[in-house]
Parts: C-alpha cells; sequence; structure tokens
C-alpha cells in the first residue's frame, strides 16, 4: 500500500503504524482519553492517573489488532526535539512510572518524550476486533461499552445500505473503513493536525478503493471535521444521543439519567466516498 502526504506542515509525516510503535499509540490514546479536554473523566471520575495506567494495558489486545489492520497510521514530527538524552538515544521514549499515583495529566505528557503526535486507527469492516479480547480494556473504561452499545442501536439498517455485495449478501473487504481512534496529544492540539489527517484518509481510503467510512465521534470538533468531508464525499449522521439524555434501567425498574446535564453528544457517521 502507498501512501500520499496529507497538506500539513513539512514537519509532519505521515507513516503506517507497526508494532514498534504500540507502546507510544497506546500511550498516545490513554493521554487523549483522561485529559481534561475528554469527555471520559466527567463520565468516570476518580483517580484518573490509576485509570490512564490500567486502560495503557488493558487496551493492549485492542491496539495490537487495529495496528495488524495495515490501515492505521501515525502523524510523527519530524523536527521534535527530544526532552531527554536517553530518548535522542534510541529516537523516542515512554517514561510513565505506574508506582507514582500523584502524576497530573501534564507530567504524563512530559514523560511521552517521542516524535509520534497523533494516530488514526482503524479496521476493515469485515476483521473487527475480537469482542471477547476487549473485556479487560470495557473493564478499565465501563461506561464506554454501554454508550458504544446504545449508539449502536440507534442506527436503522438502511443506514448501511449498499455494504453487502450484489445478490451474496457478505460484506465486502476492502469496501467499509471503520475509523477507531483518531487522538492528537495535548501539546499538539489546534494545529490543523486532526482535520489535516482526517481529510487525508478520507482521500487514501478512496484511493485504496473504499467507498465508505464509518466513524464514532464523541467531540465537537471531530464530528465537526468528520460532518463537513471535502468535496465530493458526503457525510451522514447514522445515529446520535445527547450523553446527558441517556438513560438506564437501576435495579428496581426505573429509568434514570446518570449523566444529565451533559451536553456532549454521541454520533456515528457515515462519510461516502
Amino acid at each position: 500500500m502507498t501512501i500520499t502526504q496529507p497538506q500539513l506542515s513539512n514537519r509532519y509525516q505521515i507513516r503506517p503504524l507497526t508494532l514498534s510503535h504500540l507502546t507510544w499509540t497506546k500511550a498516545l490514546l490513554v493521554q487523549a482519553n483522561t485529559s481534561p479536554s475528554s469527555i471520559w473523566p466527567t463520565l468516570q471520575p476518580g483517580n484518573q492517573t490509576a485509570l490512564a495506567y490500567r486502560q495503557f494495558h488493558a487496551m493492549d489486545s485492542l491496539v495490537r489488532h487495529l495496528i495488524n489492520s495495515g490501515i492505521s497510521f501515525g502523524v510523527f514530527d519530524t523536527e521534535y526535539q527530544f526532552r531527554f538524552p536517553s530518548s535522542a538515544e534510541t529516537g523516542g521514549q515512554l517514561y510513565w512510572d505506574e508506582t507514582d499515583l500523584k502524576a497530573t495529566t501534564e507530567q504524563l505528557l512530559e514523560q511521552m518524550d517521542f516524535p509520534l503526535v497523533s494516530i488514526a486507527l482503524s479496521y476493515d469492516a469485515t476483521d473487527p476486533p475480537d469482542e471477547a479480547k476487549l473485556q479487560d480494556y470495557y473493564d478499565s473504561l465501563p461506561v464506554a461499552r454501554d454508550m458504544f452499545s446504545h449508539l449502536e442501536s440507534l442506527i436503522p439498517p438502511s443506514a448501511r445500505a449498499g455494504y453487502a455485495s450484489a445478490g451474496c449478501g457478505k460484506l465486502r473487504r476492502g469496501k467499509v473503513l471503520m475509523a477507531r481512534s483518531l487522538a492528537t496529544r495535548g501539546d499538539y492540539e489546534r494545529r490543523g493536525i486532526m482535520k489535516g489527517t482526517a481529510w487525508w484518509l478520507m482521500r487514501e481510503a478512496k484511493r485504496w478503493g473504499y467507498e465508505v467510512i464509518e466513524i464514532r465521534t464523541g467531540s465537537a470538533a471531530v464530528r465537526r471535521v468528520w460532518e463537513n468531508p471535502p468535496e465530493p464525499f458526503r457525510a451522514t449522521v447514522m445515529a446520535e444521543f445527547v450523553v446527558g439524555e441517556y438513560e438506564v434501567v437501576d435495579a428496581e425498574g426505573r429509568k434514570r439519567r446518570p449523566f444529565q446535564g451533559i451536553n456532549a453528544e454521541r454520533c456515528r457517521l457515515r462519510i461516502d466516498l
């Protein structure tokens, strides 16, 4: 698979991720999940540092699968300045001390001394992650499974019209790309990297033969980028809900809204290429 480069500053380069980037990729994803700009700390309060360490290990199977898909990519800063001499010697290093439960979000970010600054993790719709192997991940972020399942339940069958080959009723490999996780580390936000990478992925997926990208969004900024793709691509909302209106049934059969007052939205988008 050949790739072109996005319309970003020349200092940034997109490369396919390999398992040699596994540690960096997990750390970047965890940092994005537990940063103040993420909704997850609000939905799952507690010691976010301990949660970060737990998630780092719990997401190993998921991230391995996404990297092995061959369609997961990283944005690398070719002008990155290493903070520690030992990092320069190895090309980058993660310095998290999992015994330090008082490390702040800023300190965890400071200890991510490597040139990977953004990730776009995807898989082919015919080769999804094994849910049985994701139990540790969902245990570390239990509200995630409920939110994802609820969002999926809202998708009407018509939203996936045309996914199957004519006459055989089976999903075709190389036609539907599932964008699973896109994240930019905190010290590289607001530089246009997320938008540039998203639009790059749309164009590249089209060039590789994909017809559709599906993505689940949890932030207004990410949704805005994907809901307004470059021409001639078209975005359609498959399902959405407001987190504060999400209802659960308690042990006594009563409905309640555990996150009432949170106006953030969860959304599933379909991008026709």
